[in-house]
């Protein structure tokens, strides 16, 4: 009986969370997602051919959830966006491939309420 407790317990465990992982046609990683009840749950990574981090986001009830980033192929941060129940919610940077600032933005509800853009040099645009 024990074992019969232990097994079923088990099986249903698979069934409520799973890591769904894709990979490229020529066999490397593409993404590792966390699952639970056919919905994305927790967090979603995606790669380059190479192996690198290209995204991370969280998810919660399919939607996207807290801290998102996406990298550059060489490993350099390129966006790093504040999430709440799907729509930006927070501060919103961008980055030139250089490291340097593009944009800050500030959201509520995925509209932009306040923010500056910035030339590869640093200077704000007007």
């Amino acid at each position: 009986m024990r074992l019969y407790i232990v097994i079923l317990a088990l099986s249903m465990t698979s069934l409520w969370a799973e890591s769904v992982i894709k990979n490229y046609k020529t066999g490397e990683l593409k993404s590792k997602t966390e699952v639970k009840n056919t919905l994305r749950e927790g967090l979603s990574q995606g790669y380059y051919k190479d192996g690198s981090l290209k995204y991370e986001t969280y998810f919660k009830a399919d939607k996207r959830d807290k801290i998102s980033k996406s990298y550059y192929s060489d490993g350099t941060l390129k966006a790093e966006q504040s999430y709440t129940d799907g729509l930006l919610n927070g501060i919103s940077k961008k980055y030139y491939k250089s490291g340097k600032l593009k944009s800050k933005f500030d959201f509520v509800d995925d509209i932009p309420i306040s923010g500056t853009s910035y030339t590869k040099e640093g200077k704000e645009v007007e």
